[in-house]
């Protein structure tokens, strides 16, 4: 595995966190959540990445991060899930969470591997460009989640919701 790879899945899951991020709490406002239920949907995605990075580290220290990679992508996948399936506030909470916990695993993870993979001549350099990915990801993941049309899929999701 190429540090290249690492980053491209960093620039994908954080995209995909990101662009999550802002269709969840625009689709809360949509359904008539009021501003302090959408501020706390927001500030649900830090809570297990606040909490748990300094476990998952150590859990990635221990037994490598294949197997907390594959728990992020498995918790993003249930997140998106939740947010399809059910509807109302609360299962956009449980996917918001789920988002979180996709983004502690992973990005902790990734950032173990760029460690592992890089030697002490390109240690700074690797490191560096994974930090310019974050800030690649935090700008696109918001600017693709608009231009996907985020009305048109929720009049979609309106529609098969509502018994038709």
């Amino acid at each position: 595995m190429s540090v290249n790879f690492i980053h491209a899945l960093m620039l994908l899951s954080g995209t995909s966190m990101k662009a999550a991020q802002m269709l969840l709490a625009l689709y809360a406002l949509d359904r008539g959540a009021q501003p302090f239920a959408v501020g706390v949907l927001a500030a649900t995605y830090s809570v297990f990445p606040m909490l748990l990075s300094w476990q998952v580290g150590k859990l990635a220290d221990r037994f490598g991060s294949r197997w907390p990679l594959m728990f992020g992508a498995a918790c993003g996948t249930f997140g998106m899930l939740v947010a399809y399936c059910m509807p109302g506030l609360s299962a956009l909470y449980i996917a918001s969470a789920m988002y979180g916990l996709m983004h502690a695993f992973s990005n902790v993870s990734l950032q173990n591997l760029v460690g592992l993979l890089s030697d002490s001549q390109n240690r700074t350099k690797n490191f560096s460009n994974f930090s310019l990915v974050t800030s690649v990801y935090i700008f696109l993941g918001p600017l693709l989640a608009r231009l996907s049309g985020f009305d048109m899929h929720f009049k979609f999701f309106h529609f098969v919701t509502s018994g038709y």
